[in-house]
């Protein structure tokens, strides 16, 4: 996919079905992140990863995000579904990354490392804004996910790779719930 030139250059929204889409959850902390660390990649960052209760990308280059920031999820009871839930994504390009192809992939993981479900995978290629030259250029994926089960306490990541490379991982903390209430 070709980002358009407006900024932030695309808003890329998935939606994904009841239960189908195994990697529904709730994790809402902003990290603001840096990929100074991976020799070669100073010109990719990620300027935020959350998972948040709800968020839309409309054309206007924004991000609405409400009930981002939260870390841990404290299910009523064991097994439980998460209804809703929306993972954000802006990964920064400099200038001198403009024209490549990209893949962009979310991974989710659980507490062995293991994926949860296959990745979103995103083909884009970044471009110039012809209004704004010399400036980079920012692409956003918003990933709208329902029905996900939980089923124990553990510490879940969702990893967030450009072109196989991990730029950023975001945990989710699902404590236990109070004695007694693990449903049968």
């Amino acid at each position: 996919m070709t980002a358009n030139t407006q900024p932030p250059q695309s808003v890329l929204v998935a939606n994904s079905g009841p239960a189908t889409a195994s990697f529904a959850m709730r994790l809402n902390r902003p990290w603001l992140l840096s990929t100074g660390s991976l020799k070669g990649w100073a010109h990719v960052r990620v300027l935020f990863a959350m998972l948040a209760d709800v968020a839309v990308g409309p054309p206007d280059g924004k991000v609405y995000i409400l009930g981002g920031g939260v870390e841990i999820l404290k299910p009523p009871a064991l097994p439980f579904v998460l209804p809703a839930v929306s993972f954000i994504v802006k990964i920064e390009f400099t200038t001198a990354e403009l024209g490549r192809p990209r893949v962009i992939e979310v991974v989710p993981l659980n507490s062995d490392g293991q994926p949860l479900g296959p990745p979103v995978r995103v083909q884009a290629t970044p471009l110039a804004n012809p209004a704004y030259p010399g400036l980079p250029v920012s692409i956003q994926l918003i990933l709208n996910l329902r029905d996900l089960p939980v089923t124990r306490p553990q510490s879940l990541a969702f990893s967030v790779l450009v072109d196989g490379h991990e730029l950023a991982s975001v945990p989710l903390h699902i404590v236990a719930p109070p004695t007694g209430t693990t449903q049968g």
